[in-house]
């Protein structure tokens, strides 16, 4: 399945209208789709500007207050994601508003719930995973079907139950915690796991979910909220998506270079700060 199959999903509140709009317009040309927008607050009356549909919801006051270790919430993701479960009852990619479409791209499998992304290169050290978890769940890829809504369900509310434990915790925090449990390390990027509820796979942020905003099909411009030039590069590359898929494609090519000349560089090191963090973790 292409990205273009699965329903595309976003949560936003007035505060985020500019990135709303960017948003939207890489959905509407790069997948031809209209995305479906949970108004967190007053991002419906930007309607006429938008080519969304937008789904009113009352989630967690909490949602966007930024913890001590400078990170948002974000706790809204779970009440969210399970009302489009059950209401709609489809494939779908729940995403950052602060996300851009850069090619339709092809998934790599569809025999899991649920599609995760890893955390990018530069950020899979211990310290990162003590700070928010061992993913990004910037990207959250949903296969639902007739067989698993009551699994996912019940997945959700664990999740839930996770954000709603700890006032610092974030919901990638939480969700970090459930997926930790039924780790493969050495197989963590081709491997099928599974929980009491649902099947899932790690996918590459470097083509999923890039941070850096320079290999991915999706360039996820992470704090770009807080940092004014991040802002302005979202915007302007918003407005210039098939020159900037057309830059992509170099970088990815280079990017698979760098790999292949130092393979080990890549391979071994997420092993060995993941296996410390988890020793950390079980420590305590």
């Amino acid at each position: 399945m292409k990205l273009s199959d699965y329903e595309i999903v976003t949560a936003a509140d007035k505060n985020y209208i500019e990135f709303a709009k960017a948003f939207t317009r890489s959905v509407n040309l790069t997948l031809n789709k209209t995305p479906y927008i949970f108004d967190l607050g007053g991002i419906s009356l930007y309607k006429d500007s938008l080519n969304a549909q937008f789904i009113d919801i009352s989630v967690n006051s909490d949602y966007n207050k930024i913890n001590k270790q400078n990170c948002i919430r974000t706790i809204h993701k779970p009440e969210c994601i399970k009302y489009f479960i059950n209401k709609f009852k489809k494939h779908f990619i729940f995403i950052d508003a602060d996300c851009l479409f850069l090619k339709n791209s092809f998934l790599p499998s569809v025999d899991v719930d649920i599609f995760f992304t890893f955390k990018i290169y530069k950020d899979q050290t211990c310290k990162d995973f003590q700070k928010n978890g061992i993913i990004n769940a910037g990207v959250l890829i949903f296969n639902v079907n007739e067989f698993n809504i009551e699994r996912l369900n019940k997945f959700i509310d664990k999740w839930h139950e996770y954000c709603l434990r700890d006032s610092e915790i974030t919901d990638q925090k939480a969700l970090s915690l459930i997926l930790e449990q039924y780790l493969d390390i050495r197989n963590l990027l081709t491997s099928k796991f599974e929980t009491e509820e649902i099947s899932f796979r790690f996918l590459s942020s470097e083509l999923y979910n890039d941070t850096s905003c320079k290999t991915g099909v999706i360039w996820h411009f992470k704090q770009a909220a807080r940092e004014q030039q991040k802002f302005k590069n979202f915007v302007r590359i918003s407005k210039n998506v098939k020159l900037y898929s057309a830059i992509r494609e170099i970088n990815l090519i280079l990017y698979k270079i760098k790999k292949l000349l130092n393979p080990k560089r890549y391979a071994k090191r997420y092993i060995n700060e993941l296996r410390l963090y988890l020793e950390k973790e079980n420590a305590t």
